[in-house]
């Protein structure tokens, strides 16, 4: 077996999208596993002929493991409320992290349902799954470096973190305990969950990775493991799920998705899945989320912890996530360079990708962004993603007023709906 056939095989085992980078990380990961091992390198592509877990650890090194605790914390905010609504009504509350690195993700929750309920937290049940054990192994040593809690506020950092004398910060036992990670691979993951089994679904910034396939397979072992009206949250740049599955709630970026229920009831399984968004199928609402609050019987704050070095740490900010009003709004500097919705640019298209993807993530709510990374997917032949894009930019477009100014300062909503919609008809 040659590297090539490797990466291949990783490839259509995992549905993962193949990149520039991994002909480098396949040495690195080769280069542990022979040290680890102790054999050489054409015994490694013996043994991966019929050894599925060592090729999941393989492929392990080929995928991203790049986070941080309260990422895109609007998100985080509405799933937290929405499972403390659950709790405090005597329903399940079940939230499975899939993809999720190195633990900042499902403890994120952790902790902000500990802010919400204080110890009453404890009867959430929070799992978190990904191919990586040296990710892994990080989460379940909670041990962390300034650069993972860059978004976490002074005072949740002085409750959760303690600063250890070699600079790095320990998590709070109590918030580690909360969380069950287990090592196991998509999509292969999905099949042994019980069906409508989990309330929420975390699977941001995985969707990105992996290709049309795959993608279709595990948006649909989500809606099975689902629960009626469960949630599913996804980041900016991720390709939208099947709208026959999902129904996505309103906003200029929401990035959360509602399972539909069986047969287009509105009937909620009193076992699970979320009440107050009871909705019929074909359109999703929920109330403005309040801000975060300490509850009362959240854990004594900690000795004073100075902010992480090198990192800025600012308060989360929670915003409605009700439609967007229609009115005129104030220009702001786009992420990408200002261009209008039809220009070109002369960079390769696969760079293009990778750097829209960057200002996504950066700022999801540019939809300038956001179509030029669904015609930078086009260009690249991924015309499955970059539907799903154009799917997410169109319904975001038609909740704003046609003479709305985007984020250039000059291309307004209409030009860019009428843009997005050509692409749109031009996709199959």
């Amino acid at each position: 077996m040659t590297r090539e056939l490797v990466q291949t095989r990783i490839a259509e085992t995992f549905g993962m999208l193949p990149r520039s980078g991994w002909p480098s990380a396949l040495d690195e990961g080769l280069g542990e596993l022979t040290r680890r091992l102790a054999v050489d390198e054409a015994e490694i592509f013996r043994r991966l002929a019929n050894n599925a877990e060592l090729l999941r650890d393989l492929a392990a090194y080929l995928t991203i493991d790049e986070s941080h605790f309260l990422r895109h914390s609007e998100q985080l905010a509405t799933l937290v409320e929405a499972l403390a609504q659950n709790i405090e009504a005597g329903r399940r509350a079940v939230v499975w992290s899939l993809g999720c690195s190195r633990g900042e993700e499902p403890y994120s929750v952790a902790i902000l349902l500990r802010e919400r309920l204080g110890a009453a937290a404890a009867r959430a049940s929070i799992a978190a799954t990904d191919i990586n054990e040296r990710a892994l192994a990080v989460a379940r040593r909670g041990l962390y470096r300034d650069w993972s809690l860059r978004g976490v506020p002074v005072e949740l950092g002085e409750r959760y973190f303690t600063r250890e004398p070699n600079g790095v910060f320990r998590l709070d036992a109590t918030v580690m305990a909360a969380v069950a990670f287990e090592i196991a691979a998509l999509p292969q993951c999905l099949a042994p969950r019980a069906a409508q089994s989990v309330d929420a679904v975390l699977f941001r910034n995985v969707g990105i990775y992996l290709d049309a396939s795959a993608l279709e397979t595990v948006y649909a072992g989500i809606a099975r493991t689902l629960a009626p009206h469960g949630l599913l949250l996804i980041a900016p740049a991720d390709p939208a799920p099947p709208r026959e599955l999902f129904a996505r709630l309103p906003g200029e970026w929401s990035g959360i998705f509602v399972r539909r229920a069986e047969a287009g009831s509105a009937v909620v399984d009193p076992a699970g899945g979320f009440a107050s968004l009871a909705v019929a199928p074909d359109r999703v609402g929920v109330s403005p989320v309040p801000a975060l609050a300490s509850s009362s019987s959240s854990p004594p704050p900690k000795p004073s912890l100075p902010p992480p070095t090198g990192s800025r740490v600012e308060p989360v900010a929670v915003p409605s996530l009700a439609p967007a009003e229609h009115h005129e709004v104030a220009p702001r500097r786009a992420v990408v360079p200002p261009a209008g919705p039809d220009e070109p640019s002369l960079a390769p298209a696969d760079e293009q990708v990778r750097r829209l993807r960057c200002a996504l993530y950066l700022n999801p709510q540019d939809a300038l962004a956001r179509f030029r990374y669904a015609t930078a997917l086009q260009r690249v032949g991924q015309l499955a993603q970059a539907k799903s894009q154009v799917l997410c930019l169109t319904e975001e477009l038609e909740c704003l007023a046609a003479d709305v100014v985007l984020a250039d300062g000059k291309t307004r909503v209409a030009r860019l709906l009428n843009a997005v919609l050509l692409m749109r008809a031009s996709l199959p």
